[in-house]
């Protein structure tokens, strides 16, 4: 199937990059996606253990999505997919031991109930331990594409006002504004709603994990993308949640410094080899 938008160079350099790094490189002959979504996933994933996350969702991620090179939702469970099932053994920014995992995680909003499941706030990942939450927004080459925020006419402070004047504010700058070129920011404002929703009077952080080339210093819609990501993280500070920001590359340099699991630093290399792409 043919894709409905025209690709920009950097996102078809940025794809070239991911395909030439697949363990699959040769056998995809240039295809953008593999056969199988079990294809798609690093060694030690099992999609076995993780499909029911993603069935009936909104996404619609087992119906092909999973198996594309430059899918954010199977950079995620690359990711943290070995910790599907043992999550209490997972480090990531601070927190451990948690109770629960989920990839694919739906909110509702007073706007979203009783609608459809493509209507609904959706996250890539959630974690919980007790009262805390901790939500993550997962992203690999969505923002070298230039966009506009987009809310639905149904947003409006009114149909909203218990929340954070802040992510309110945000919101209403958004519609008339069209200045978030690269960073999803009415998706963000979106989980927010959602979180708020779901998870009132929680400990809830809404983390925002993204990739970046190896030579993204040298390439403007990165840095477009970087001073958004801080514009917004000063913009939603001392809010009912906390939003945090950090990259891929981040987070695997933290679980470089970590002993345990014993498969952790095998895994990392394997993470690194396939996303750590010049483009």
């Amino acid at each position: 199937m043919g894709r409905a938008w025209q690709e920009t160079e950097l996102e078809r350099r940025a794809v070239e990059a991911l395909i030439k790094a697949h363990p699959l490189c040769d056998e995809l002959k240039g295809r953008r996606s593999t056969s199988s979504i079990g294809e798609n996933l690093v060694e030690g994933v099992d999609m076995e253990a993780l499909a029911s996350d993603f069935e009936g969702k909104g996404g619609h991620e087992l119906d092909g999505k999973l198996r594309a090179v430059r899918s954010s939702s199977a950079l995620v469970v690359n990711c943290f997919g070995r910790w599907r099932n043992t999550p209490s053994s997972l480090r990531f920014k601070g927190w451990t031991d948690f109770g629960c995992m989920a990839f694919e995680h739906q909110c509702d909003t007073e706007l979203t109930e009783g609608k459809t499941t493509q209507s609904k706030p959706t996250l890539d990942m959630i974690l919980t331990k007790g009262d805390l939450v901790v939500a993550v927004e997962s992203k690999l080459i969505e923002y070298l594409r230039p966009h506009v925020p987009l809310f639905s006419p149904r947003y409006t402070s009114g149909a909203l006002a218990s929340r954070d004047q802040k992510w309110l504010g945000l919101m209403e700058a958004m519609i008339p504004d069209k200045t978030w070129r690269r960073l999803g920011a009415a998706q963000l404002v979106k989980h927010y709603f959602g979180l708020t929703h779901d998870f009132a009077n929680r400990d809830v952080h809404l983390v925002y994990l993204y990739w970046e080339p190896e030579n993204a210093d040298e390439i403007d819609a990165c840095q477009e993308h970087r001073a958004e990501v801080d514009e917004f993280v000063d913009a939603v500070k001392d809010t009912d949640i906390t939003f945090h920001a950090m990259t891929y590359a981040q987070l695997w340099k933290s679980w470089d410094e970590l002993k345990e699991p014993e498969w952790l630093v095998y895994h990392v290399a394997r993470l690194q080899k396939r996303y750590c792409v010049e483009i």
